[in-house]
């Protein structure tokens, strides 16, 4: 009798917890993260109009042969510092960073301590070629077109930012609904491989008899 209850009362968690909502965004978009560039940007264009970034638009150099930047951390900081200006951004330049792969420089702007920007979307961004200074495009957050915003909000939506701390905390307790998944489905599963090979050999054993 404590067996068939203990069954029931996995199963019964199992079947609570199982496949809802938030699994399902979690899961796509731990999709869309992991491979945006391979699946989900390729397709996003497709059915909708995404504006691209540099990093979609200019061919990746090789593996043996990246570039080398003509313009230095210091011009481009000067330069995107004026640029924020002139759009009259409130936020400083908060951080810079180069890819010798694209040979292209990001500027984000955000004051001390919100670099996950409003949502945690991320803060606005400015592109600069690595060989002229050019500026090539911007990332601006919670703008553009429906497919831009789609895009933006997969982070927001898989760390759950987008509902601040609450979320936040929700996805870490949703880390522990998956683990727990797992080990109830293992459990179910070894169960039921144990029944079907009891079953097995007692069918087996009939036949002999028979």
């Amino acid at each position: 009798m404590a067996a068939v209850i203990n069954s029931i009362s996995i199963c019964t968690v199992h079947s609570a917890y199982g496949p809802g909502a938030l699994l399902l965004i979690l899961s796509f978009t731990a999709f869309s993260l992991n491979l945006y560039s391979e699946i989900f940007y390729p397709v996003m264009s497709k059915i909708s109009k995404v504006t691209p970034t540099p990093f979609d638009t200019i061919p990746m150099a090789e593996l043996h042969k990246p570039h080398t930047p003509k313009v230095q951390y210091a011009g481009v900081v000067e330069t995107a510092t004026q640029e924020a200006a002139k759009r009259q951004w409130e936020e400083p330049v908060g951080a810079v960073f180069y890819t010798n792969a694209f040979n292209v420089y990001g500027v984000s702007f955000y004051k001390p301590g919100d670099d996950h920007g409003s949502g945690g979307v991320g803060p606005a961004y400015l592109y600069y070629d690595g060989a002229d200074g050019k500026l090539l495009g911007e990332r601006l957050p919670w703008k553009g077109t429906a497919a831009d915003i789609f895009v933006q909000a997969q982070f927001p939506l898989h760390s759950g930012r987008i509902l601040g701390l609450p979320g936040r905390i929700l996805i870490s307790i949703m880390g522990v609904v998956v683990a727990m998944l797992s080990v109830t489905g293992v459990i179910i599963w070894w169960r039921k491989r144990a029944s079907r090979v009891v079953t097995a050999e007692r069918r087996a054993g009939d036949l002999v008899e028979a």
